[in-house]
């Protein structure tokens, strides 16, 4: 059954993208190319070189020259996506869709543009073809994960979060993300597991063994959190947070603190607050 792409048209604003165009463009540093490889070629030196504008003007002349290759478009799309020309990059994302379905790159790319203007159900359904089309790439299931959040279902992220996490063991980002994840929907005792994990791998995260310290409290284990606490406090000293966060855990247990609460600024006063609201109550 052939699948229909949506039209963009029906939900943006019609002069959006064209409003960032660039009246007059400057002149390009690198000569045209006879051939769509060296055209694409000339687009990533110029994209690398944060010459974007450029680099869709090659990008461009890759498509006309050789249309059949389809990384030249995902190029150009992408690079449109950079430039925050969404209509554009939606075009060519749909584009190679339509010669390609079971491309995954353009269903991400093309999620990405929904969630800019605010359609996360159509870009999540985007998330999830491309992590069907491609179920080992732990990034795409992070994709899906974060866009899940974003639409306000974060409890429905935590399966393509531990996805992503099972893809790639040995990153820690995902170990950790899958923690924060688990720890802020109120499973902690996963949250323990997954922080643990993630320090297996990387032993020196002082703000991990902070998090387990949350993690670990919001489980009813107080006790256990003075461990990890203390180890973030001596892997960064002149942390603040960690030092209040050392004292609340002690309080936690039942203990006088070590020494007086740091006066925190602004941002370490928000820091210590959401850390005391994911480690629960203090009498819970």
């Amino acid at each position: 059954m052939k699948e229909d792409l949506p039209d963009l048209k029906a939900f943006l604003p019609s002069d959006l993208g064209t409003q960032k165009r660039t009246k007059s463009r400057k002149p390009l540093t690198r000569a045209d190319a006879a051939d769509a490889g060296s055209s694409r070629r000339i687009g990533d030196e110029r994209l690398a070189e944060g010459e974007i504008t450029d680099a869709i003007h090659h990008y461009r002349r890759a498509v006309r020259q050789d249309d059949a290759d389809p990384e030249n478009r995902l190029r150009l799309a992408d690079s449109y996506q950079l430039a925050e020309m969404g209509v554009q990059a939606a075009s060519q994302y749909e584009k190679l869709l339509k010669q390609r379905k079971s491309k995954p790159e353009a269903h991400v790319g093309l999620a990405e543009v929904y969630r800019r203007y605010g359609k996360h159900r159509a870009g999540i359904m985007r998330l999830k073809k491309a992590c069907e089309l491609n179920p080992g790439n732990a990034f795409y299931w992070f994709k899906l994960a974060d866009a899940l959040v974003a639409a306000g279902v974060a409890q429905d992220s935590v399966e393509p979060a531990a996805r992503a996490a099972l893809a790639e063991p040995q990153d820690v980002f995902y170990r950790i993300w899958l923690g924060d994840l688990l720890l802020s929907v109120g499973r902690a005792e996963e949250a323990v597991s997954s922080f643990r994990t993630a320090l297996a791998l990387s032993p020196g995260e002082d703000d991990v063994y902070a998090k387990l310290a949350a993690a670990l409290c919001a489980s009813g284990r107080p006790a256990e959190a003075r461990a990890p606490i203390q180890l973030a406090c001596d892997l960064d000293p002149k942390n603040e947070v960690h030092s209040a966060v050392h004292n609340e855990v002690l309080k936690r247990c039942g203990q006088a603190p070590l020494a007086m609460d740091p006066e925190l600024d602004a941002y370490g006063q928000h820091a210590l607050k959401r850390w005391k609201q994911l480690a629960g109550s203090l009498h819970g």
